[in-house]
């Protein structure tokens, strides 16, 4: 059962980059408490930093206070905190609130003298464990260190997924009490204020029917696959468009982009392919509004925020068929081996001939409530 006490929460909104999928998810989180019965909805303390500073404007849950905190987030840090046997990150700042709980403390977590407010970590997904590549090696090793202290020392951890559950028993076999919440999260959109279709379509000069990708460019987000089924289907006649968002200079792999480029350039898929850049957020949810239907064509995810915001918008979504998104999405998906382009492209295909459906997902209020209360029940 729920504590009737309002909780007090303390969420750990600093961030050292600009990492969307998690502002987003943090975000969501504070939105979904407006869900939550009157006398259910827990007092937050949001503890914010400069880089994050710019998003206070959008959160409207009444009742939260902000408190902003300077806390470097640097491997020195680490290391000092290791030397030392003592938690660096846990600040006095975080005493003078009087918190049940702060969410999500990953780092470090334990060594933290006399400290009596439960500290709930977060994992995304196990990206590393599959794609080491992606990481130097003092990355890695951090990342480790992190992860096993959370296993030894939190007070809880938050997957967002079963199959991420999967991989974190797999790696790090943690203790049969060992506390672990699935929390699978949803993506809070106020639909009937996002730009219309003939003012974005306008901007971005599009101006027929099209597919949207909406990934960072990392080589494991698999945007080659969606040009070669579009070159597929081209051979077969059929001229789709797709639309892509996401910023190509923040990626980690530079070749990737010229492979895009070179690919479009080499099967004349110029005048089908739109790479937008990365743009304003609701400006990328009224271009996913609006289209065919929503790809997913990623070989790693812990739990797409693209799919949920899909859902959210009542889209139709195209994914490549791993364990998570097969979890998902469930029978109201089409899926598709990530590496057959042949397989998408017929995916495709179906889509164009689906009718929309605005009932297709269960309704926002549905899935943020069960949401809001699973993550309450994970945060007692």
């Amino acid at each position: 059962m729920v504590d009737q006490r309002r909780k007090r929460i303390g969420i750990l909104f600093i961030f050292k980059s600009r990492w969307l999928g998690g502002l987003y998810y943090l975000l969501n989180i504070i939105k979904a408490c407006e869900y939550l019965p009157k006398e259910l909805q827990p007092e937050l303390t949001l503890f914010y930093n400069k880089r994050t500073k710019v998003y206070l404007d959008s959160i409207t849950y009444p009742q939260i206070k902000f408190v902003e905190i300077d806390v470097d987030f640097t491997f020195k840090r680490y290391f000092k905190s290791l030397i030392l046997n003592k938690n660096l990150f846990f600040i006095d700042e975080f005493t003078k609130h009087n918190l049940d709980v702060i969410f999500p403390f990953n780092d470090f977590v334990g060594n933290i003298k006399g400290n009596k407010i439960k500290l709930i970590s977060w994992i995304p997904d196990f990206q590393h464990k599959f794609y080491p590549e992606y990481f130097n090696k003092l990355s890695l090793l951090l990342r480790e260190f992190k992860f096993r202290s959370i296993v030894s020392k939190a007070d809880g951890l938050i997957l967002s997924s079963i199959s991420t559950y999967n991989h974190f028993k797999k790696f790090y076999q943690p203790s049969n009490t060992f506390k672990v919440h699935i929390v699978k999260f949803t993506s809070i959109i106020e639909v009937d204020q996002l730009p219309e279709k003939d003012l974005i379509n306008t901007k971005y000069k599009i101006d027929n029917n099209y597919f949207i990708v909406c990934n960072q460019f990392y080589r494991h987000k698999n945007h080659l696959i969606v040009l070669k089924a579009l070159k597929v289907l081209k051979d077969q006649g059929k001229i789709y468009s797709v639309v892509f968002t996401g910023k190509p200079d923040q990626s980690q792999d530079v070749k990737l982009l010229t492979d895009i480029e070179e690919y479009i350039t080499k099967h004349g898929l110029g005048v089908q392919v739109k790479l937008l850049g990365l743009l304003p957020r609701t400006d990328q949810l009224s271009l996913m509004k609006n289209a065919i239907c929503v790809i997913q064509p990623s070989k790693f995810e812990g739990w797409s925020t693209v799919i949920e915001d899909a859902k959210t918008l009542q889209k139709l979504v195209i994914a490549s068929n791993l364990d998570v998104h097969i979890e998902q999405l469930g029978e109201k998906g089409l899926f598709f081996y990530p590496d057959n382009a042949s397989e998408l492209a017929e995916c495709m295909i179906k889509a164009v001939k689906m009718p929309s459906n605005p009932n297709l997902w269960e309704s926002l209020a549905i899935r943020t409530g069960k949401f809001a209360k699973d993550l309450l029940i994970a945060l007692n």
